[in-house]
Protein backbone atom coordinates (compact mmCIF):
# COMPACT_ATOMS: atom_id res chain seq x y z
CA UNK A 1 0.00 0.00 0.00
CA UNK A 2 1.46 3.37 -1.22
CA UNK A 3 1.58 6.57 1.22
CA UNK A 4 -0.96 7.87 -0.81
CA UNK A 5 -3.51 4.98 0.03
CA UNK A 6 -2.64 4.98 3.61
CA UNK A 7 -3.69 8.38 3.62
CA UNK A 8 -6.42 8.24 1.73
CA UNK A 9 -7.51 5.46 4.66
CA UNK A 10 -6.72 7.70 7.57
CA UNK A 11 -9.07 10.48 6.26
CA UNK A 12 -12.33 8.81 7.20
CA UNK A 13 -10.15 6.82 10.36
CA UNK A 14 -9.04 10.17 11.68
CA UNK A 15 -10.58 13.13 11.04
CA UNK A 16 -9.30 15.26 13.55
CA UNK A 17 -5.82 14.16 13.36
CA UNK A 18 -5.22 15.47 9.63
CA UNK A 19 -2.66 18.57 9.32
CA UNK A 20 -3.22 21.16 6.25
CA UNK A 21 -0.26 19.62 4.05
CA UNK A 22 -1.79 16.04 4.07
CA UNK A 23 -4.62 17.03 2.87
CA UNK A 24 -3.95 19.42 0.38
CA UNK A 25 -1.50 16.62 -0.88
CA UNK A 26 -5.05 14.44 -1.28
CA UNK A 27 -6.60 17.36 -3.05
CA UNK A 28 -3.56 17.43 -5.59
CA UNK A 29 -3.97 13.67 -6.01
CA UNK A 30 -7.77 13.82 -6.62
CA UNK A 31 -6.58 16.88 -9.62
CA UNK A 32 -7.57 19.81 -8.15
CA UNK A 33 -5.10 22.70 -8.08
CA UNK A 34 -4.69 25.90 -5.33
CA UNK A 35 -6.03 28.76 -7.73
CA UNK A 36 -6.38 31.20 -4.16
CA UNK A 37 -5.03 31.88 -0.98
CA UNK A 38 -6.04 34.99 1.24
CA UNK A 39 -4.74 34.53 4.67
CA UNK A 40 -5.60 30.94 6.02
CA UNK A 41 -8.38 30.36 3.29
CA UNK A 42 -7.29 27.79 0.71
CA UNK A 43 -9.05 27.40 -2.41
CA UNK A 44 -8.95 24.44 -4.74
CA UNK A 45 -10.26 24.10 -8.03
CA UNK A 46 -10.63 20.90 -10.04
CA UNK A 47 -8.36 20.95 -13.34
CA UNK A 48 -11.96 19.43 -15.08
CA UNK A 49 -15.23 20.39 -14.00
CA UNK A 50 -16.22 19.59 -10.36
CA UNK A 51 -16.96 21.57 -7.32
CA UNK A 52 -14.32 24.11 -5.41
CA UNK A 53 -13.05 23.57 -2.18
CA UNK A 54 -12.12 25.34 0.49
CA UNK A 55 -9.67 24.45 3.14
CA UNK A 56 -9.02 26.86 6.12
CA UNK A 57 -5.41 26.30 7.11
CA UNK A 58 -5.20 26.01 10.80
CA UNK A 59 -3.52 28.91 12.84
CA UNK A 60 -3.23 30.10 16.29
CA UNK A 61 -1.75 27.18 18.09
CA UNK A 62 -3.79 24.47 16.16
CA UNK A 63 -2.10 22.03 14.15
CA UNK A 64 -4.88 20.04 12.62
CA UNK A 65 -7.27 21.09 10.04
CA UNK A 66 -10.95 21.49 11.05
CA UNK A 67 -13.21 17.88 10.44
CA UNK A 68 -16.03 19.73 8.57
CA UNK A 69 -12.72 20.36 5.73
CA UNK A 70 -11.42 16.73 6.22
CA UNK A 71 -15.07 15.23 5.64
CA UNK A 72 -15.54 17.54 2.67
CA UNK A 73 -12.69 15.95 1.12
CA UNK A 74 -13.77 12.07 2.21
CA UNK A 75 -17.21 13.08 0.01
CA UNK A 76 -15.16 14.19 -2.53
CA UNK A 77 -12.98 10.57 -2.45
CA UNK A 78 -16.24 8.89 -2.48
CA UNK A 79 -17.84 10.57 -5.37
CA UNK A 80 -15.11 9.86 -7.24
CA UNK A 81 -14.60 6.63 -6.39
CA UNK A 82 -18.32 5.32 -7.44
CA UNK A 83 -17.84 7.49 -10.77
CA UNK A 84 -14.94 5.16 -11.61
CA UNK A 85 -17.19 2.22 -10.36
CA UNK A 86 -19.97 3.27 -12.78
CA UNK A 87 -17.11 3.55 -15.89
Amino acid sequence: MSRLEKLKRRLSEAPHKIRFDELARVLHDLGYAEVRSRGSHHLFRPVGPGPSVLIVKPHAGRSFCAEVDVRRVVALLEQQESSNEKE
